[in-house]
């Protein structure tokens, strides 16, 4: 095979392995199993004020609320009259309001007419102000939103900070009404709520970090991510969005990452190498001083696969190679040592060597001739 075809062939090599296309896994969106849950209001246990109420709901489709004051028949406690509200939707109660006595419960039927996130807050609080008895609960009537994370590539063993937005579908920030929170999970890359933090090894990560988005916030708390692959190559991100224990939305991101500094350009000077070597031993054969010549093309050859790295890394050859794919070096390396880079730099720089050898081996050739016997 001649040199054309072969460089032909590295060149097509090189540009189909490089035809990746890289797509960020959306989970299926995970919600709870429960169809209901019981709810105290913002006091904590303490709280008299309980609701009961479904985890999701359709949107024009009445469900039910459970709302009951603890306590017993004769408690002494005085009755409570409720009123139910509502933020972020238009909800239609019956009965709107009721007078509940301790131990007693109410059935309110609930119907969510609109709601703007898809997230509907149902309130029922005393109309006489008593701020210890209210109960407050987050319904998800078709929530809206998916998660969005915007990253530049992450290096090796340096935290980036980061945070997850929330959008809808056409891409634009969903501001929630109420307090939610964010779970990440990672199982090839250390999560951090700080981003100073000691240099983490392989074996110390932090798989799992919570987050609060704060009321009417359209992002998580920023949060750091640290890839610790000496290879590169993709960081997988879960990030849960919930309420409660309520999910509303899950996403995986797969995050790109760059290998540790000098993992590329030691396989560009190996692929270069590779081939140098194999040149010299073609060469044992006709040329008795490939000895002495070995350790400059040796160091040619090493700047050749330093040239094919620098190549690659700024894609000067226009091949639009992956720098992520580390098969991409030690070829490039191997196709600058076949191309006869190292040869170049070589004569180059070994011209004034090479000079010299020549006068040495005319001196030793006459006098080998002046010792020949007369005949």
């Amino acid at each position: 095979m001649n040199r054309a075809a072969t460089i032909g062939l590295l060149i097509f090599f090189l540009s189909c392995s490089n035809e990746t296309a890289r797509k960020a896994a959306g989970a299926p969106e995970n919600r709870s199993k429960s169809d209901e849950t019981s709810k105290n209001g913002a006091a904590g246990a303490s709280n008299r004020l309980t609701c009961r109420y479904p985890y999701r709901a359709d949107l024009g489709t009445p469900f039910v609320v459970t709302v009951s004051l603890r306590g017993a028949q004769d408690d002494s406690a005085r009755p409570l009259h409720i009123t139910m509200g509502a933020i972020g939707a238009d909800i239609k109660y019956e009965p709107p309001s009721f007078r509940l006595n301790p131990g007693q419960r109410q059935l309110v039927n609930v119907t969510v007419k609109s709601s703007r996130t898809g997230l509907a807050i149902v309130n029922a609080y005393p109309g006489e102000g008593d701020e210890q008895d209210i109960c407050d609960v987050t319904i998800d009537v078709g929530f809206q939103g998916h998660l969005k994370v915007t990253a530049l590539p992450l290096s090796y063993n340096e935290a980036q900070s980061l945070n997850v937005q929330i959008v809808d579908n056409n891409e634009k920030p969903i501001a929630a009404g109420t307090q939610l929170s964010m779970e990440l999970q990672s199982a090839d890359a250390d999560l951090s709520t700080s981003k100073f933090q000691p240099e983490a090894k392989p074996n110390d990560r932090n798989p799992l970090v919570s987050l609060d988005v704060p009321v009417g916030s359209t992002a998580s708390l920023p949060f750091s991510i640290r890839s610790l692959n000496l290879k590169g190559g993709p960081v997988h991100l879960l990030a849960t969005l919930k309420k409660d224990d309520q999910v509303l939305t899950q996403n995986v991101f797969s995050l790109d990452t760059e290998p540790v500094w000098w993992l590329p350009i030691a396989l560009a000077i190996g692929g270069a190498i590779v081939y140098g070597f194999y040149h010299d031993l073609e060469e044992t054969d006709s040329n008795s001083h490939w000895r002495s010549a070995l350790p400059l093309r040796l160091l040619a050859t090493v700047l050749a696969g330093v040239i094919a790295y620098l190549f690659a890394d700024f894609d000067l050859l226009g091949l639009k190679l992956d720098p992520h794919l580390l098969r991409t070096y030690p070829l490039l390396g191997f196709l600058f040592s076949f191309l006869g880079v190292d040869i170049l730099v070589s004569k180059r720089f070994g011209a004034h060597k090479s000079s010299a050898d020549q006068e040495l081996r005319e001196v030793e050739a006459k006098k080998n001739q002046s010792t020949l016997p007369i005949s």
